[in-house]
């Protein structure tokens, strides 16, 4: 680690990268409600349903690829600060373990 980043410069870029996981978690699981209710429709016959799930398919499949897009680049970051490959398993090795938890539990929800 680079004696010239602080404390708190590191703390917020894992913060930052803790809440881009989160929210790549959330938009994720919306994703796969979005799939569920076209599973269901087809299951039931409703091809009236499809146009419209298939936009919101298509919103959440972007959005999805932005949520990934902000958490690499946070994840990036934070490896290029410490030196380090941008897996949050080499990031924790790096890092004060007070650091970690959250991080590791955030990583652990995209799996």
């Amino acid at each position: 680690m680079n004696p010239t980043n602080s404390t708190n410069d590191i703390a917020a870029l894992v913060d930052i990268l803790v809440r881009s996981s989160r929210n790549q978690e959330r938009t994720l699981g919306d994703l796969l409600e979005i799939l569920q209710r076209e599973s269901e429709a087809l299951r039931q016959g409703r091809a009236e349903l499809i146009p419209e799930i298939l936009g919101e398919l298509q919103d959440g499949s972007s959005r999805a690829m932005r949520c990934e897009a902000e958490r690499d680049s946070s994840a990036r970051k934070l490896a290029e600060v410490l030196g380090c490959p941008p897996a949050a398993g080499e990031i924790c090795s790096r890092l004060d373990p007070s650091l970690c938890g959250e991080l590791l539990e955030a990583s652990r929800g995209l799996m």
